[in-house]
């Protein structure tokens, strides 16, 4: 894992809790290294696949930071919204495979490396926007299936990204504005009634 700040002694001290719908999980910290994006000098020099979790504002500026250090093999990125692809393509080597993905499932972080899974839809999506080829992922995907949150790959990934920009831009804006959780969205007539419009 790459982690910054606090989020690094926690990985290494107390691992990974996840919770929620699709069961616990604990991961210990002797299962997995993490590496402080900080500090260079701590950074694999390569890998089979980085998987971008970052927020989308976020994955510019952090792949500019590894981009001396670290060189993927293939990149996949976890971000709502669209455009991060973009700016990703124009950072790595052409010759990396840029992958997209669609997620529908409702994560909460409590602490770092907490995590409560409150909704599961599907499994993860993950696609080329530019057409690159499944074989850098295709292998990749097997392993999810392994532990808890399954990964499929899609081959016309574009239309599942941009239905779920339209979920997001339903559920965000109302949930920041009246201050309440997806699921209470979901129980109120009157926010029920703005969605659908």
């Amino acid at each position: 894992f790459l982690a910054r700040g606090s989020a690094v002694p926690a990985l290494r001290n107390k691992g990974i809790l996840v919770t929620g719908v699709l069961g616990e999980h604990a991961i210990v910290p002797q299962d997995f290294a993490v590496a402080d994006i900080a500090d260079p000098s701590s950074l694999p020099a390569s890998c089979d696949l980085l998987i971008m979790a970052t927020k989308t504002y976020e994955v510019a500026p952090a792949l500019k930071a590894l981009a001396a250090s670290l060189k993927p093999a293939a990149l996949l990125l976890l971000q709502n919204g669209w455009g991060a692809a973009q700016e990703a393509r124009d950072i790595v080597p052409s010759s990396t495979p840029v992958y997209s993905a669609s997620i529908m499932i409702g994560l909460e972080r409590g602490a770092p490396g907490e995590v409560r899974i409150n909704a599961f839809g599907e499994a993860v999506r993950a696609g080329s926007l530019f057409g690159d080829r499944a074989d850098s992922l295709k292998s990749v995907l097997d392993l999810p299936w392994q532990g808890f949150i399954p990964f499929v790959w899609e081959q016309n990934i574009e239309p599942l990204i941009l239905t779920k920009l339209l979920y997001n831009i339903c559920l965000n804006p109302l949930g920041a504005l009246r201050h309440c959780t997806y699921g209470e969205l979901m129980q109120n007539e009157e926010t029920l009634g703005a969605m659908e419009q």
